[in-house]
C-alpha cells in the first residue's frame, strides 16, 4: 500500500491548482467569462491606424466596413441596410476561376447547410470579374451549387467599387480583370458582426479553419444573449484532402 506523504501530496495539489487556474484563464482569454462569449475585434482606431468609416463599441472606435451597394443573382440591390442587425461572411471569387473558387464555394455550401435556419447570418460573395459575371451568370452559378438559401448573395457591381471595398473595407486582395486579364483575389473568408466590425479571417480552402469559423459564428450569435453552453470544439489545422 502506498504511504501518505503530506509534503509530496501538497506539492502535487498545488501544481494541479496552478495548472487548472491557467487553463481556465486561457478559456476566458479565448471566449470571455462564462455569461459572455468573446471574439477579437479587428482594427481599433488609434494614432497608427485610420479609417474612412468607424463605429464606437464601448469606449473604443473600430474600423467599420463602409456603406455599399451591389446587385445579387436575383437582380436585387444588396446594401448595408439589407444587413442591418445581421452578421455576415464575405469572400471574393469569380465564376470562371478554375482553381480555388470551386473549393471556396463548396466550403460555403457547408456553412449554408449548417446555418440554413438562422436568419441573422448572411453570405456576401463578391465577383471580381463583373464584365463576365452578369446577373444571369451568377444565377446559373448559384444553381450549379444548389444554392437555394435567400441569405447567400452572389454580388456584382462596378469594378472600381469592388476593388475598393476589398482593399479599404476588408483589407484583402481583389484585383478585378477587364474581361481579358486573369483576376487575382484572396482565398480568405471574413467574418463581420452586426456593427460591421471585422471579427475573423479564415483560410477558405482549409476545412478545419472553416469549422473554426462556424464555431465563431455561433459565438457571435450568442454575444448579446445569455451564455448557456458552447459545443466542444477541437481545432485541427490540417487541410482537407481534395
Amino acid at each position: 500500500m502506498m504511504k501518505w506523504m503530506p509534503g509530496r501530496n501538497a506539492i502535487f495539489g498545488l501544481l494541479l491548482a496552478f495548472s487548472s487556474y491557467f487553463f481556465y484563464q486561457g478559456l476566458i482569454a479565448r471566449y470571455g467569462k462564462p455569461g459572455k462569449p468573446k471574439l477579437k475585434r479587428y482594427f481599433a482606431i488609434n494614432d497608427d491606424f485610420s479609417s474612412s468609416s468607424v463605429v464606437k463599441v464601448g469606449d473604443t472606435l473600430y474600423h467599420q466596413v463602409p456603406d455599399f451597394s451591389f446587385i445579387d443573382q436575383n437582380n436585387e440591390e444588396i446594401t448595408e441596410k439589407t444587413l442591418a442587425g445581421k452578421i455576415f461572411i464575405t469572400d471574393f471569387f469569380f465564376t470562371r476561376c478554375p482553381t480555388i473558387c470551386p473549393v471556396l464555394t463548396r466550403q460555403l455550401v457547408r456553412v449554408m447547410n449548417e446555418f440554413r435556419t438562422e436568419p441573422k447570418l448572411h453570405i456576401l460573395s463578391h465577383s471580381i470579374d463583373p464584365i463576365n459575371d452578369s446577373v444571369p451568370v451568377l444565377k446559373r452559378f448559384a444553381e450549379r451549387y444548389e444554392v437555394n438559401w435567400p441569405n447567400w448573395h452572389f454580388l456584382t457591381g462596378d469594378t472600381a467599387t469592388i476593388k475598393s471595398i476589398a482593399k479599404k473595407g476588408y483589407f484583402v486582395t481583389a484585383i478585378p480583370g477587364d474581361g481579358a486579364e486573369m483576376t487575382d483575389h484572396s482565398g480568405k473568408f471574413i467574418l463581420v458582426d452586426k456593427d460591421r466590425v471585422i471579427r475573423g479571417y479564415y483560410n477558405g480552402t482549409d476545412s478545419a479553419e472553416v469549422n473554426k469559423m462556424m464555431y465563431d459564428i455561433k459565438v457571435l450569435l450568442l454575444e448579446d444573449m445569455k451564455y448557456e453552453s458552447l459545443p466542444k470544439f477541437q481545432y485541427k489545422p490540417q487541410s482537407e484532402k481534395k
